[in-house]
């Protein structure tokens, strides 16, 4: 595949008090500011979704501010993927109930909105001007870093040039990358391989083998120089054990519960910024449900 530029990324943090690992995840002026918060309101509205929607629209226009690059790109060649554990759903709810308590006929029209699965993406592509595609995942702890693995297949495939991966849910976190699709890679961060399933029974290691080698399988190399462990689930499966990650440095990323479905973008963020050139780096997440979710990272 051609490798996918990582650019610089930005976080919204809806608690002003959260400070720690995030600060270390990404470049110092990556955090949308309380100023950008007020700049950047759209006041959708006090539903879930609408709440999403707004700190999503906050995040991905502080990192087309961030990447001038965004300006290259036609905006039919521009699209967004994002992935977060609530929004529609906890709305689908919430109108079901209504529905069965209250003896309704059927969705209200101001709550229809808030029951399509993109909503909260499309009104953010609307904002911004993005047309390439629109995603949106629904994948829990595993949301962001699956929004970063949805939009780099869509850029494998052609079908876009640029992407905007965002991961959160609303009253946590959100954090966000800016992707590219390129052929020139003589210097910076770039994704050259990812790779995803499910991991469950007494084979784990075997698995998890597997898994990681197909994220290597279209990379120069076919051996980590860094760990990188987002969740380690309570699946024991010792990386050491596994031949192609025995040399790496380990490092288990502990991000607090406000992360969610942001920490995997995290996590990319922190190995942006922490591995040394010329090296490389896998990203590796293991929900507790068993979702499998490993992203191959370069620097340059």
């Amino acid at each position: 595949m051609n490798s996918i530029r990582l650019y610089n990324g930005v976080y919204f943090l809806s608690s002003p008090d959260t400070s720690g690992l995030y600060s270390k995840c990404f470049s110092s002026g990556a955090e949308v500011t309380e100023i950008e918060k007020n700049e950047y309101v759209q006041g959708l509205g006090n539903t879930v979704n609408e709440i999403i929607a707004d700190e999503l629209i906050m995040t991905a226009k502080k990192l087309a501010i961030q990447n001038s690059k965004l300006q290259d790109f036609q905006s039919d060649e521009i699209g967004i993927s994002f992935g977060s554990a609530y929004g529609c759903i906890e709305q689908a709810i919430r109108s079901r109930d209504s529905i069965a308590q209250k003896a309704e006929k059927g969705i209200r029209p101001k709550e229809a909105v808030n029951n399509i699965p993109c909503g909260a993406a499309s009104k953010t592509a609307i904002s911004l001007g993005l047309k390439g595609f629109n995603l949106t995942n629904f994948d829990c702890w595993n949301a962001g870093i699956d929004a970063v693995i949805f939009a780099c297949d869509t850029l494998s495939e052609g079908r876009s040039s640029c992407a905007v991966a965002i991961g959160g849910d609303s009253g946590l976190s959100f954090a966000g990358v800016l992707l590219e699709s390129t052929s020139e890679c003589n210097k910076g961060t770039f994704i050259t391989g990812y790779s995803k399933g499910l991991v469950y029974g007494d084979d784990a290691v075997m698995q998890i083998s597997y898994l990681t080698k197909e994220a290597f399988r279209s990379c120069e190399t076919d051996n980590a120089d860094y760990v990188f462990i987002v969740d380690n689930s309570n699946i024991d499966w010792k990386p050491e054990k596994i031949k192609h990650l025995i040399n790496a440095d380990i490092t288990v990323l502990n991000f607090d519960e406000k992360s969610a479905s942001s920490k995997g973008i995290f996590a990319l963020g922190y190995a942006k910024e922490h591995m040394k050139s010329e090296t490389n780096a896998l990203i590796i997440q293991i929900s507790k449900e068993g979702y499998f979710s490993c992203i191959v990272i370069n620097k340059k």
